[in-house]
């Protein structure tokens, strides 16, 4: 941090002067490059962590919505879990949404496959980071990591799709908010607590 401030210096004092600092320039780039993926490595590290604790809680069978270690646990893990997120994905939701492009290819089986052909596309408006956190890093990460995935059910209230990623695990714990209640046209995750 020191180096940085003194390089910092010195780029301000050389330019006043009219050299050129191009090189410095980079040079500073590049270590606050750094220390934002040394950030994100130790936000990610820490997140992981508390992921276990949490998930070594839901095995004891606790009910974690009413009992006061897990919420104070599985609070800290969605703190972590905001911080976490702006590192990585950007720290720009309190103007706009995460959003996620799904581009889709159908089957000719499809009844409008003759009009609309085999490609559409569909954007996610995810949940703010402030009320569901946790699962929208999920989300965000199931995306990232992405290799397949296909819709397998069609019930009267839900449209079911498998999502194919590097994301194994359920959730590890269920995340819910009254802010952003389950109703037509929002996106949620089967099962409980809850997997990819």
């Amino acid at each position: 941090l020191t180096l940085r401030k003194k390089q910092e210096e010195q780029f301000v004092a050389g330019a006043s002067d009219g050299k050129n600092n191009d090189k410095l320039l980079r040079t500073i780039a590049a270590a606050k490059a750094a220390d934002t993926i040394d950030l994100e490595a130790k936000a990610a590290q820490k997140v992981a962590q508390l992921e276990q604790y949490v998930r070594a809680i839901k095995k004891t069978g606790v009910i974690m919505e009413t009992d006061k270690e897990s919420l104070a646990l599985t609070s800290q893990l969605q703190d972590a879990t905001r911080t976490l997120i702006k590192l990585r994905y950007g720290d720009f939701q309190a103007t706009t949404p995460y959003r996620i492009k799904l581009d889709l290819e159908f089957q000719s089986t499809i009844p409008d496959f003759d009009s609309k052909g085999k490609d559409g596309t569909v954007v996610i408006e995810l949940a703010p980071i402030s009320l569901i956190p946790y699962s929208v890093y999920n989300f965000l990460e199931i995306a990232r990591t992405w290799k397949n995935g296909a819709f397998h059910r069609n019930a009267g209230h839900v449209l079911q799709a498998i999502a194919r990623s590097n994301v194994k695990q359920s959730m590890p714990f269920q995340e819910y908010s009254k802010e952003y209640p389950h109703k037509k046209y929002t996106v949620g995750y089967a099962g409980r607590p809850s997997g990819p």
